[in-house]
């Protein structure tokens, strides 16, 4: 499956089988300019962010209402979902990493990253779990990279 935004801030989902890309009839309508969309790893949810500084999960089913997570302070660029697919982490230009999760629908923690400002936003951020923990992974802007360990999350 594939995942495709352009400027009519829609979100549109395709198929890819083989050489073929197909259009599937499941699309959402953002409400601002969006930077970024992000497809679970079970397929269920998709998290799009954008300039409207909340950040939506969609049921990839087409029905039901969007989920809205609501705190950043800024422009959200980046949400990555954790391998289970019941946590989102987010990154924005207010300078946090937020982890949410889905199920209580609710902020678990946020890091107000140890920086100076420059004028560069916080571009991007990785969240990733072994079987011995996860991870969240942050490029500062001294060139230097900040690794949060999150400790074991039990699938």
């Amino acid at each position: 499956m594939l995942i495709s935004s352009g400027a009519d801030g829609k979100l549109k989902f395709w198929s890819v089988n083989g050489q073929s890309l197909e259009r599937n009839e499941t699309e959402f309508q953002a409400s601002d300019v969006l930077m970024w969309a992000s497809l679970s790893p079970d397929g269920q949810q998709l998290a799009s962010v954008g300039r409207e500084q909340t950040v939506s999960v969609y049921p990839t089913s087409g029905t039901g209402t969007p989920l809205r997570l609501n705190g950043h302070e800024q422009t959200v660029y980046k949400a990555i979902f954790s391998p289970d697919s019941r946590q989102l982490a987010t990154v924005s230009w207010d300078m946090t990493v937020r982890l949410w999760d889905l199920d209580t629908q609710s902020e678990l923690f946020r890091l107000r990253l140890p920086m100076e400002w420059n004028g560069n936003p916080l571009w991007d951020v990785d969240f990733r779990c072994t079987p011995t923990g996860c991870w969240i992974a942050v490029p500062l802007t001294s060139g230097k990279l900040a690794l949060y360990n999150l400790g074991k999350i039990d699938y």
